[in-house]
């Protein structure tokens, strides 16, 4: 369209969590691997034969990630437990064509 090009993404994405407990009530954090897709859509402009400017935005979608908890100092179990990890993702950029 012109010098606009639109367009749709997705594919696969894979992170590394981690759920911490704060201090004070015992120690304890766990890093968990996730995996699920992403998808979204942005557009591309050309500013001149050489140079593009862009936005991009993507949702994110991990499922769900358990965590099994830890023991705190009085001997309770505590953060057992599961989160659903979803997010969006806004990025730009500038591209210079050769």
């Amino acid at each position: 369209m012109g010098n606009t090009l639109f367009y749709v993404t997705g594919g696969a994405w894979a992170s590394q969590n981690r759920a911490d407990l704060l201090p004070g009530v015992g120690q304890f954090n766990e890093w968990k691997n996730a995996s699920g897709w992403t998808a979204g859509g942005g557009a591309e402009f050309l500013v001149n034969p050489h140079w593009t400017v862009k936005t991009e935005a993507l949702w994110v979608d991990l499922n769900s990630v358990s965590y099994a908890g830890g023991i705190s100092p009085s001997g309770g179990i505590f953060a057992a437990g599961h989160m659903d990890v979803n997010f969006f993702v806004f990025r730009g950029g500038v591209n210079y064509k050769f």
